[in-house]
């Protein structure tokens, strides 16, 4: 280590805030009042319980908040989510510098990691203020680490810009997906000349059955603009194609389909993006 760099206590670079004690008996999964965060509810990012109690100590969770839970696993977190309220046995490290989150997070990281590794019990593990107080680290000069955090600022900016984006493109899919499956949405007038795509993978499709015959390129278009997908969507969304296309319960006789003509889509690309995968249709 340096000579110059110094130990430090984490209260140093952090306010460490605990999630109040919510009454569970007055959560809903009406969405009425506040989606409340749980420990279960940090590593998918989501929350589908709310609750309309007004606590006095009440800490409203922000997108960009490292968010840990104190109980099973302890593991730093970066909320990408809307606002919610911060339950109990869950608690927010508040970077003290103006800028310098990323810092925080790396330097928590590791310290989490040990008591995890450490704590011994015989159910669930737990971790509270006694271990923060021990948590100690090796503060970097000035001048080292604001260039540490000039740097590093912009890309924990865009993990939690990325990970909004990703949210709002879930609920887009989750809203309009199930709407475009059972044909309650009309795209007969979507533009699909704006249809490109690099090439990455493709796999052969046979001609879809009648009822999705004329749409069905502009229906893969507007899946396309909506859905930024994860692995798993991935491979939900071509389950729900094959079903369209017949190959999952055989489909529709040969003799009965209209024969394929060059504007329709004779296969599916996958293209890979540095944040998830696309699906488009060739024609």
């Amino acid at each position: 280590m340096p000579e110059d760099w110094k130990e430090r206590d984490i209260y140093s670079i952090a306010n460490i805030i605990y999630g109040a004690p919510f009454a569970s008996k007055l959560f809903n999964t009406e969405k009425r009042g506040k989606p409340i965060i749980r420990i279960r509810d940090l590593k998918n990012q989501y929350s589908d319980t709310y609750t309309e109690e007004i606590h006095p100590k009440a800490y409203i969770i922000k997108a960009g908040d490292i968010v840990v839970g104190m109980d099973g696993e302890f593991r730093p977190y970066i909320w990408g989510n809307d606002e919610g309220l911060l339950n109990q046995r869950v608690c927010v490290f508040e970077n003290k510098r103006p800028m310098g989150k990323m810092f925080l997070y790396l330097t928590i990281k590791p310290l989490l990691n040990r008591v995890e590794q450490t704590e011994v019990a015989t159910t669930v593990i737990h971790i509270g203020k006694q271990d923060f107080d021990a948590f100690k680290f090796n503060m970097p000069v000035s001048d080292i680490l604001d260039k540490f955090n000039k740097t590093t600022n912009p890309i924990y900016d865009k993990i939690v810009s990325n990970s909004l984006e990703n949210t709002r493109l879930a609920k887009l899919r989750d809203t309009l997906l199930p709407k475009l499956m059972k044909g309650e949405i009309d795209v007969s007038n979507v533009d699909i000349s704006a249809l490109t795509s690099t090439d990455k993978l493709s796999f052969r499709c046979r001609s879809p059955p009648k009822k999705y015959l004329i749409d069905f390129p502009k229906y893969l278009f507007l899946i396309r603009q909506i859905v930024e997908f994860s692995f798993g969507h991935l491979l939900f969304f071509c389950l729900a194609i094959c079903d369209i296309c017949g190959r999952k319960n055989g489909g529709d006789q040969a003799s009965d389909q209209p024969e394929v003509t060059s504007d329709q889509p004779e296969f599916f690309i996958i293209t890979q993006n540095p944040y998830g995968i696309r699906v488009s249709a060739k024609g």
